[in-house]
C-alpha cells in the first residue's frame, strides 16, 4: 500500500496509478477494506492532499471515499491560504524597513 501511495503522492502520478485507484475504490458504495486502507495510509504518510487531488480524476469513486479524504485536502488548501497571508505580511515589512530584493 505503501508504494501505491506514494506513486499517487506527485503532481503527475506514476503510469498506471489512477487506474489501480480506479479499481480499489470504485464499486459498493460503502467504503472497502482496502479504501479505507489507502485513505488511512495517505493520512498517516501527510499526502491525503495530493491523493485527495486525483480521486476524482479516476472516476466513479464512492462518495464516501472523497469524504473520508476531503477534510484533509481542505485543511491543506486553508493552511497554505493563511501561510500566504503571512509571507505577503513579512515581505511588506521587509520592503517597508528598506529591504531590497537582489538577484
Amino acid at each position: 500500500m505503501d508504494d501505491f501511495i506514494f506513486r499517487l503522492a506527485r503532481l503527475h502520478p506514476a503510469p498506471g496509478a489512477a487506474d489501480e485507484l480506479r479499481e480499489l475504490l470504485c464499486g459498493p458504495a460503502s467504503l472497502s477494506a482496502a479504501g479505507r486502507d489507502l485513505v488511512r495510509a495517505a493520512l498517516q504518510a501527510e499526502v491525503a492532499p495530493l491523493v485527495y487531488r486525483h480521486l476524482p480524476k479516476s472516476g466513479g469513486v464512492s462518495p464516501e471515499a472523497l469524504q473520508a479524504i476531503w477534510g484533509a485536502y481542505y485543511a491543506n488548501v486553508h493552511w497554505n491560504g493563511k501561510a500566504l497571508k503571512e509571507i505577503a505580511r513579512i515581505l511588506g515589512a521587509l520592503q517597508a524597513a528598506g529591504w531590497r530584493r537582489y538577484r
